[in-house]
């Protein structure tokens, strides 16, 4: 098997048979013939190349999204479970820190402090909202409530098939349908 042309030359060469065509008034002679013949079989065997390789990639892309998820699956799982240690340790510490003759630091009374390490327990604060639908419509237009705007592109499909939208259009997308 020689050396095939890549697909740049493939598209060229085409370019070069329309041009070709309109050239000679749509007549071919047996030299143009032969040559398209040639160009037909090559683009076969490239198109035929190209869906071997889109089909490979298709494949790993499947393995790597399986792949991604295990993995954000087992973040998860490890996020859960630190969060459950974290708890676990904070109960314990407010256990320590009620108990006489714990180590409790003498400058900071949430604080224990042990042979290696020490530890203390820190309180912050941070907001839940109980009905989270009842709190906008009643903030609305406060700093409290952000509002972000997005395009609707259904709608304005729906409304450019029925007219003109300003700033906006429909263009064609083509894509191969392997069979």
């Amino acid at each position: 098997m020689g050396n095939r042309p890549s697909t740049y030359e493939l598209i060229a060469r085409a370019f070069d048979f329309v041009h070709d065509l309109n050239e000679g008034g749509g007549e071919t002679d047996d030299d143009f013939d032969s040559a398209l013949a040639d160009f037909i079989e090559d683009s076969d065997d490239k198109i035929a190349a190209l869906r071997t390789v889109i089909a490979r990639f298709d494949a790993e892309e499947k393995v790597l999204a399986d792949e991604i998820k295990r993995l954000q699956d087992r973040k998860k799982s490890i996020s859960n479970r630190k969060t459950t240690l974290k708890s676990s340790a904070l109960k314990l510490v407010q256990a320590a820190l009620m108990l006489p003759n714990a180590p409790i630091d003498r400058k900071n009374d949430r604080r224990l402090n042990f042979d290696t390490y020490s530890v203390s327990v820190s309180v912050s604060r941070a907001v839940t909202i109980e009905d989270p639908e009842a709190f906008i419509a009643r903030n609305k237009g406060t700093n409290m409530v952000r509002v972000s705007e997005t395009i609707n592109k259904t709608a304005v499909k729906s409304a450019l098939s029925k007219g003109t939208v300003v700033g906006a259009s429909l263009i064609d997308n083509q894509s191969l349908r392997w069979s």
